[in-house]
């Protein structure tokens, strides 16, 4: 209490009243930093400042277990080029530095999203997540398309020597548990590295274009039937010396294995 009572006894006793308050509100504050602190320690990666794999899991399992609020949810993968041969070359302070710049570039495309609910983590040495709830595929899109728009800025910091600094991939939520839901991700991420520097993949549309975009589990279940019903296909093709006159070198044999359609299903 700020003004204080004329009387004396009254002063003192209000004066007593505000020390106190002000020795409990220091001690809730210190526990609360004491608190943020632990939670800082147990889930925010420490190089990026965004969230750790522990966080990642146990937020996304969170959002499947309730259904009704991630129906039209997305995952994004976020995987750095080659990030092997930028650290052996760069060192990790170089390799840190180019990490921490994508983690601002990640916060700053999720803090214009408006009325989504979204979070980011890092959730391996290269690779990170982004995950939106209650968008459409158009959205989905839309972020990625922005986020990989961003990636040459890392280039012009001078935190990467390549113009290629990553890929994307996609995968919307329709009813996949935690672990398939993270095998199509990674499915769309493989196909993005595939077509070009700074480029990301949607796993539906790999589904569409008849790709095999199928999930871990499915995968087991596909190659097991092939298998055990042979479904395998021996295939040819000559190696070559690169002169003038294509000098045939060898032939290699190659197994390919095909689907119920009778179709090879590229490696």
């Amino acid at each position: 209490q700020k003004k204080m009572p004329w009387t004396l006894e009254l002063r003192s006793v209000v004066a007593a009243m505000n020390r106190m308050t002000i020795k409990v509100k220091d001690m809730f504050q210190e526990q609360a930093d004491t608190m943020e602190r632990i939670r800082k320690e147990n889930f925010n990666e420490a190089v990026t400042g965004l969230g750790n794999r522990k966080f990642f899991d146990m937020q996304l399992k969170h959002l499947i277990a309730a259904e009704d609020n991630f129906d039209t949810g997305a995952l994004i993968m976020v995987a750095v080029h080659d990030l092997k041969r930028l650290n052996d070359e760069g060192g990790y302070v170089k390799t840190d530095a180019l990490l921490a710049g994508l983690g601002e570039l990640i916060r700053e495309q999720c803090a214009k999203l408006t009325g989504v609910e979204n979070f980011a983590a890092r959730i391996t040495g290269a690779d990170f997540a982004i995950v939106l709830a209650d968008v459409t595929e158009k959205d989905a899109e839309e972020f990625t398309e922005q986020l990989m728009r961003t990636l040459p800025r890392l280039h012009d910091k001078g935190l990467i020597d390549t113009l290629e600094v990553g890929h994307a991939g996609i995968a919307m939520c329709n009813g996949q548990t935690f672990f398939d839901f993270l095998s199509d991700a990674d499915t769309a991420l493989r196909a993005a590295q595939g077509k070009g520097a700074n480029q990301w993949a949607l796993n539906s549309e790999l589904q569409r274009q008849g790709q095999y975009s199928y999930s871990a589990s499915q995968w087991g279940e596909v190659l097991r039937k092939i298998i055990g019903e042979r479904k395998i296909m021996l295939f040819m093709q000559p190696v070559v010396r690169p002169d003038a006159e294509r000098t045939l070198n060898h032939r290699e044999i190659l197994l390919r294995v095909v689907d119920d359609e009778g179709n090879m299903i590229p490696a």
